[in-house]
């Protein structure tokens, strides 16, 4: 993957049966006067729907595992957005860290794909907490079940809320 400058660093090292798998670094915020110094929010909505049933959900679980540990060691906020065609907010903050890998490590997949219940909950995540150094990751498999056309306004409504980083 060449990302943009200025983008988050990214490097793909496999693909199988059409899943790509991604390696990420956390961001960066090189200048701090544009920080709101209290260091980057982690925004996780991870799908939990029945095309997750198998390895999808256990290499979510793994991945979440990871994320949340390396979160923990750094003291780096995050929100995981559980969803299918339901959402589950949890938040280390309030619920705390083991419990929120935890509640990963035994997770189901369940449901339909609903992406727009997740999306609203970190818009209202984000204004709630006024958070500006955001960093977003989807784990999922899948097209959501609503379609696209109910997709696009609160995506367009996400996307006023962030500075997106495009990889290519």
């Amino acid at each position: 993957i060449k990302m943009e400058s200025n983008s988050l660093q990214a490097n793909a090292f496999g693909m199988l049966e059409g899943y790509l798998a991604v390696q990420l670094e956390f961001p960066y915020i090189a200048d701090q006067s544009k920080s709101s110094g209290k260091g980057t929010h982690s925004l996780f909505a991870l799908d939990r729907s029945g095309s997750m049933s198998g390895s999808p959900i256990e290499d979510a679980r793994g991945a979440m595992g990871s994320f949340i540990t390396k979160l923990q060691k750094e003291q780096l906020p995050f929100s995981l957005f559980a969803f299918d065609h339901m959402t589950e907010t949890y938040h280390s903050k309030t619920d705390g860290y083991d419990t929120v890998k935890e509640y990963c490590q035994n997770l189901n997949a369940r449901g339909g794909t609903t992406f727009r219940n997740a999306i609203n909950e970190m818009i209202k995540t984000i204004r709630t907490e006024a958070l500006k150094d955001i960093f977003i990751c989807f784990l999922s498999d899948g097209q959501d079940s609503d379609g696209l056309e109910r997709l696009r306004p609160v995506l367009s409504e996400l996307q006023n809320e962030v500075t997106v980083l495009n990889a290519s």
